[in-house]
């Protein structure tokens, strides 16, 4: 991969930070500092069905103009802040009809080593289930922030892709195929989606890429993203489809409850304040 050539962001008012060569600072409207990293790149990656393999990546310049800037805070290896334990205690997958499943995330304005940390936790909890794909508000945190592997191997790290503040912005042909879910564990019925799409998003650098998906790539993509906005693949199912799997779906309902009522799990209302509270903390 090629890193572009540092340049100015078009946006008026950034200067180039005199204690760091690769940030750009600003005063927003609240007057605090905001921060852009300089080197923008992006990518055009294009995966198929068929044996992992590693996808080839091509820069190519931005088509769109990202919509805001990260305050961006650089890592230090191996760093572990000591507050992430404190502040994400226990984080596992939780499963329907949890709150958090529910809950419009919010866009992330804030990316650290906090954050990358957590990050690397998703990874390690969707390799435990053998997932592929994973969104935050599937561990109970509202932020716009998904993580794919299509490999499915924790020992093939070239694959991980982090996908902040995504969106689709073009979509072409539709398909059917089966889907499944971390948080509806084996439950599976085919769903009907965009058979190419091209996501903007950022990494964990704060860069902006764009990316164009199809097959099963371009399905986990959207799925993922739906999770996002409070959106489970069930409720892309028609009627009958629905009635379908009704009973397993009753299922996890029930099993969710007995839990909240032996204190296994709190109720709603705590959760949604414990939402509330994470939205907080990206404001």
């Amino acid at each position: 991969m090629t890193d572009a050539v540092p340049r100015e962001p078009a946006n008026r008012g950034w200067q180039l930070d005199p204690l760091s060569p690769t940030v750009y600072t600003r005063q927003g409207d609240s007057d605090a500092e905001q921060k852009l990293p300089c080197l923008l790149r992006a990518l055009d990656l294009r995966h198929t069905v068929g044996p992992p393999h590693r996808p080839s990546s091509l820069p190519v310049p931005l088509t769109r103009r990202f919509p805001f800037s990260f305050s961006f805070v650089l890592s230090l290896p191996g760093f572990r802040p000591a507050s992430v334990g404190r502040q994400v205690p226990g984080m596992q997958i939780v499963h329907f009809p949890h709150p958090a499943l529910r809950f419009k995330s919010t866009p992330i304005i804030r990316i650290d080593n906090e954050l990358r940390q957590i990050v690397r936790e998703m990874f390690d909890l969707m390799y435990a289930a053998d997932g592929i794909g994973l969104a935050a508000n599937q561990v109970g945190l509202p932020w716009r922030l998904f993580i794919l592997n299509l490999t499915a191997d924790p020992n093939e790290r070239d694959d991980e892709h982090v996908f902040i503040n995504p969106e689709i912005i073009e979509r072409k042909g539709t398909i059917e195929a089966e889907e499944g879910c971390l948080s509806l564990p084996k439950l599976y019925h085919p769903v009907r989606r965009s058979q190419e799409v091209v996501i903007e998003a950022y990494d964990l650098t704060g860069t902006g890429f764009e990316m164009t998906v199809d097959d099963l790539a371009s399905r986990a993509v959207q799925h993922e993203l739906d999770h996002l906005d409070g959106v489970l693949f069930i409720d892309r199912l028609s009627e009958f489809a629905r009635r379908e799997v009704a009973s397993q779906v009753n299922d996890f309902e029930t099993a969710f409850r007995q839990q909240q009522q032996t204190g296994v799990i709190p109720a709603d209302t705590e959760l949604e304040q414990q939402l509330l509270e994470l939205v907080q903390r990206q404001s």
